[in-house]
């Protein structure tokens, strides 16, 4: 009885332990998806791994025969085991020749054409208009491609678009290179007025010239032109800039359009007028980065001829380089906000030169000026105002006395020089100097204002070396000076007895108030 109650009571236990494992494995699944390229559409299958499918009903295409389905390029064998996730691909036959529609279909960026008996299409193509006129007010340009007639649209991010010549008005060039090159083609057909000294009557110079004279050059991204080699490429070889009477080029303006637009150039040649006639030309140069080549000492050269006057402005400019500015008649140049900095730490930021007879007037405002020799006002007519600027890191930048670093703002000719309200620092040499000749004779004849500027951290205030109270005549006051010698100078003083310079260290004669 013992033994019954045992097994019953064992029997029970292994029942109790058996029926409490009721949980069934989790079957790992797969899907295969059908890709019917271009044909009627087929319905992806789950299946168990391991497990194989039937092959679906064969999908449709007009035009075409269904030949296979394929897996990695091989037909697919429905009675192999399916262990993991693929797609099959649909295979086709053509069952006609195709005959394609005599127009485009297009879309914003590309166009084909249809067949009429099924859905090919031909090779596709990526509209490409041949000339793109520009929406300077919103940075795009829109062209009709010649293959489709599709009007297309883009962003302009660089190139360069033209303003003033009717026949290319607003069109918008790859580079600068290619509008100087087929404007200046267009300006030698005949009729045109050519690139010398041809004329035109009225008619044909408003035929010409959209804005009568005006012409614009308007920069996106980053252009190159050398002068050397495409001489008058503002005017597009054109050097003259008289057509006939009250006809002329008188207005030039070379913009940057957005931020990383740079013009690299050396020299910018002006139309020069002819011999008799009397006519002033305006040169405006904005929002643009402007940078010499290094091999030519970066020196950018605004330069002009046998004229009755040039107005230069360059405004809100970053100029790397040396802008050297010299004409042998009347000018203004205005630099207004802008920045400079060196290739060649040895040349100014600003040299101005030009006629001993006809008139200058020079006015640099609210700029800054880096690692370079300074400014030079250096003509002998020259009404020079310098006010606002902050001059840093420049003057003597080596070791070398005979580097002729001698002052970060130098004045050399002028009738009346303004130096007011900037601020000199971290220079090294003079940071105001009256230039002597290579004989120790003073230069500079005018009258010299210097008031309220702050000179910090400077090797020497002032130097007048040489020179006489009759020699010019010197206003000064309100200037603050600290961390810079007041009682020394840097001097080129000359030995008449050895006929030779000195340079060195010695007492001002003159200090700022």
């Amino acid at each position: 009885m013992r033994k019954s109650v045992f097994v019953f009571l064992a029997l029970l236990m292994l029942f109790a332990f058996t029926s409490c494992d009721s949980s069934t494995p989790e079957v790992e699944t797969y899907t295969v998806t059908f890709d019917s390229d271009g044909g009627s559409a087929v319905s992806s299958v789950t299946v168990n791994a391991g497990d194989s499918i039937t092959a679906p009903q064969d999908p449709t295409r007009r035009g075409y025969l269904f030949q296979s389905w394929q897996l990695d390029g091989e037909d697919f064998n429905f009675n192999s085991t399916i262990t993991k996730n693929i797609t099959l691909k649909a295979t086709w036959k053509i069952n006609h020749e195709h005959v394609w529609s005599d127009k485009y279909s297009s879309d914003g960026t590309e166009h084909w054409k249809t067949c009429s008996g099924c859905d090919d299409r031909s090779e596709v193509a990526v509209h490409v208009p041949a000339v793109w006129i520009a929406d300077l007010s919103s940075d795009t340009a829109s062209g009709t491609c010649p293959i489709c007639g599709n009007e297309a649209e883009k962003k302009i991010t660089s190139g360069v678009v033209i303003t003033g010549v009717e026949k290319f008005d607003n069109r918008l060039f790859a580079t600068a290179y290619e509008a100087y090159t087929t404007i200046r083609a267009y300006l030698e057909e005949e009729g045109n007025g050519g690139l010398k000294e041809g004329s035109l009557d009225e008619e044909n110079f408003n035929r010409v010239y959209s804005e009568k004279g005006k012409i614009g050059w308007h920069i996106y991204g980053e252009q190159r032109m050398d002068g050397e080699k495409n001489s008058y490429f503002l005017s597009f070889g054109r050097e003259a800039m008289h057509y006939g009477t009250d006809l002329h080029i008188d207005n030039i303006s070379v913009t940057g359009e957005n931020e990383t637009a740079k013009l690299i150039c050396n020299d910018l040649h002006f139309n020069y007028e002819w011999w008799g006639e009397n006519h002033s030309q305006e040169m405006m140069f904005k929002d643009l980065a402007l940078e010499g080549i290094a091999d030519k000492d970066g020196n950018i050269m605004p330069s002009q001829a046998y004229a009755d006057g040039v107005k230069i402005t360059f405004e809100n400019c970053t100029v790397k380089g040396k802008l050297y500015v010299y004409q042998n008649h009347d000018y203004t140049l205005d630099v207004i906000n802008c920045e400079f900095d060196s290739i060649d730490p040895k040349s100014y930021s600003i040299h101005c030169q030009g006629s001993e007879n006809e008139a200058a007037t020079i006015n640099i405002k609210n700029s800054v000026f880096r690692n370079s020799r300074g400014i030079n006002i250096d003509q002998k007519t020259a009404e020079a105002t310098i006010t606002g600027n902050v001059i840093e890191n420049c003057g003597n930048r080596t070791d070398n006395i005979n580097n002729n670093y001698y002052g970060v703002l130098q004045v050399t000719l002028g009738v009346n020089v303004t130096i007011e309200n900037n601020t000199i620092r971290d220079c090294t040499g003079n940071a105001f100097w009256l230039y002597s000749s290579s004989s120790g004779a003073p230069s500079f004849t005018g009258s010299l204002t210097i008031t309220d500027n702050t000179v910090q951290n400077c090797t020497y205030a002032f130097c007048a070396y040489g020179y006489n109270d009759t020699d010019y005549k010197l206003t000064s006051s309100g200037n603050t000076v600290t961390g810079t010698d007041t009682d020394k100078c840097f001097v080129r003083g000359y030995d008449a007895e050895t006929q030779t310079n000195f340079y060195g260290e010695a007492t001002a004669t003159v200090k700022l108030q």
